[in-house]
């Protein structure tokens, strides 16, 4: 007799919809009862730089991938290998070595990091056994761990439970991870595995069986001073969400008043730029620039255009018929390199090769960059002319990086500089989408603009659907508000609010039960720009004179479970840039108390 067959298309339905449906389950499971965060940190593995610990017994079976392993290996560089063998210390961060390499690995914080140096912290090792509704457990514990050949401590917790489920929690020191540093959060099987990058900004991840999934960025960890479950999902991936009985701090909202001199996109992979076919303009106001889409055509090379002759991390400069103004001055030649940036004189950077923000928004001089690590070569280069009073900068046909070898798959792109107007248009055809670079740091691009010297970080912008976008003539950070730890039951913290402009009379941190997310907007008493995130049961004031930020004590109640929110304010009427009232206020805090 035949079997009964499901319907595939039900198939698929219940496959997409279990790990959701597992979602409430996996929030009341019974691993509720292993901690947050440790201080028995158990063995000190005596790791120093580019090593991995020998077998370290877990005392019971973890599943991943649908393996069950016994032993794990502890490499420096803040991740494990599955297994009692095969594992290796690597520092260069980047998905396209973890996905090819041979061993499985989780990565709680892969970043290069130096355990053993003069100050540095170390890397220890604890199991626990399950003990009545807990299971057993095992607890990997960077503890102020410096960056190689730097100062910056790393403390960030791994959690391997019984079961297959894992939690990851990390210090509020890893907001001040240096900003050229590449870090990377995630899990893989490794052996050619394909790529599943994720957002833990978007929560919560459901991977739908893949046992891969990951994020890759530079400088501070968004995720300091947080816990995060990794819960099998019961078909092979994760579901992925924050743990909010933990002990924790996290920011919501925006602070005012901020205006910014920059704006840019990061796409930290080559494949997932959008850009293709697009294009968008920055008019010049007279001392900023207004970015709009725009339907600026593309120009091809004419016949009297220039070849630049470009090869791999070089720079040329090309003379302009008149000068062109910009924000922050004006110029008649222009400093062109390989790697998609052009700016008013050369940043010493023809060599830089790895696309980062901070180096961007650091620049010496004023930079409009479509940033990538590229090779113009005899078949696709870099060209300009100058015709009817706009210069043209065309990357025509220009290959990247595979690996470590020169790609074949090539990108077009071009910069109009019109020197009438000062305007700058960006116009796209295709880009490569497929290329990954193999050279440390070296994916990725960054599109847009910053002015010469130090900037402000507005953060990245989505040119594709965050435009216009309105910059000013010079930056103003917003007033911002940030705890000292995780707040712990008993414990005494510092409430910081930060960016506090000159002339400030007096500030305060106001607290109260209620989270207004989205903020109530105060445009109504004259704080347009600025919104309301707590309901202010509770004001503690502060005087910080001529203080850019001030921390204020805040004794965290007996009270497990309880949040507690706040927001910083200050009086300003004489601040470079204020409100009508004179006031700014914070990003809203919600203090998670454990």
């Amino acid at each position: 007799m035949p079997h009964a067959r499901l319907h595939l298309p039900l198939v698929h339905l219940v496959k997409k919809l279990l790990p959701l449906a597992l979602l409430s389950f996996a929030t009341a499971s019974v691993v509720a009862q292993v901690p947050c965060s440790t201080n028995n940190l158990g063995t000190n593995l005596g790791l120093t730089d580019e090593t991995v610990s020998g077998p370290q017994a877990l005392g019971f079976t973890f599943a991943y991938n649908g393996i069950g392993y016994t032993d794990i290996q502890v490499c420096d560089n803040g991740y494990v290998t599955l297994g009692a063998s095969g594992g290796a210390a690597e520092w260069n961060v980047l998905s396209g070595t973890m996905l090819a390499d041979t061993f499985p690995r989780i990565c709680p914080l892969w970043v290069d990091l130096e355990p053993g140096v003069t100050g540095s912290g170390d890397v220890f090792f604890s199991t626990v056994a399950a003990s009545g509704a807990t299971p057993a457990y095992a607890v990997i514990t960077w503890n102020a761990v410096f960056d190689y050949a730097g100062s910056t401590p790393h403390t960030f917790q791994l959690f391997l439970i019984d079961g297959g489920q894992i939690r990851c929690t990390y210090d509020n020191n890893l907001t001040a991870i240096p900003a050229f540093n590449p870090w990377l959060v995630g899990a893989t099987p490794g052996n050619n595995a394909a790529a599943n990058p994720v957002s833990f900004a978007s929560l919560p991840i459901t991977t739908s069986g893949n046992a891969t999934l990951h994020e890759e960025s530079t400088g501070p960890l968004p995720l300091a001073n947080r816990t995060f479950d990794w819960v099998p999902d019961g078909i092979g991936g994760y579901i992925v969400l924050e743990n909010t009985t933990c002990a924790s701090a996290v920011s919501y909202g925006t602070g005012c008043v901020a205006s910014y001199a920059s704006a840019y996109e990061h796409f930290t992979t080559t494949p997932s730029i959008d850009l293709s076919n697009t294009s968008f303009t920055m008019i010049f106001t007279g001392n900023a620039y207004t970015v709009v889409p725009s339907s600026t055509a593309f120009m091809a090379p004419s016949v009297t255009a220039t070849n630049l002759a470009l090869t791999d991390d070089s720079e040329t400069t090309v003379t302009l018929s008149s000068a062109l103004s910009y924000p922050g001055g004006s110029t008649t030649t222009l400093n062109v390199c390989s790697n998609g940036h052009i700016s008013t004189a050369s940043n010493s950077a023809s060599f830089d090769y790895t696309p980062t923000p901070d180096e961007f928004l650091n620049w010496t001089n004023a930079t409009w960059a479509v940033w990538r690590d590229m090779i113009p070569n005899a078949s696709g280069n870099v060209w300009f002319e100058e015709v009817n009073g706009i210069a043209y900068i065309t990357w025509l046909n220009v290959v990247g990086y595979v690996g470590l070898n020169a790609g074949t798959t090539p990108s077009t792109f071009q910069l109009q500089f019109n020197l009438g107007t000062g305007s700058v248009d960006f116009v796209f055809q295709s880009l490569d989408t497929v290329s990954v670079s193999g050279w440390t740091g070296g994916e990725g691009w960054i599109v847009g603009f910053s002015p010469a010297g130090a900037s402000v970080d507005p953060g990245t912008t989505d040119l594709s659907t965050g435009l216009p976008i309105v910059l000013q003539a010079s930056d103003n950070a917003p007033l911002a508000l940030s705890a000292s730890t995780a707040p712990v039951a008993g414990t005494t913290i510092n409430l910081v609010t930060s960016n506090i402009p000159a002339g400030t009379s007096f500030g305060a941190v106001t607290l109260g039960f209620a989270q207004f997310n989205p903020g109530i907007s105060l445009a109504g008493i004259g704080m347009p720009g600025c919104f309301q995130y707590t309901d202010n049961l509770v004001t503690l004031l502060f005087f910080p004179g001529a203080n850019t930020s001030v921390p204020t004590v805040f004794n965290v109640p007996n009270a497990p479970g309880l949040t507690i929110t706040c927001q910083g304010l200050v009086f300003a009427p004489n601040a470079a840039v204020t409100t009508p009232l004179g006031a700014l206020s914070s990003n809203g805090l919600a203090l998670h108390i454990n």
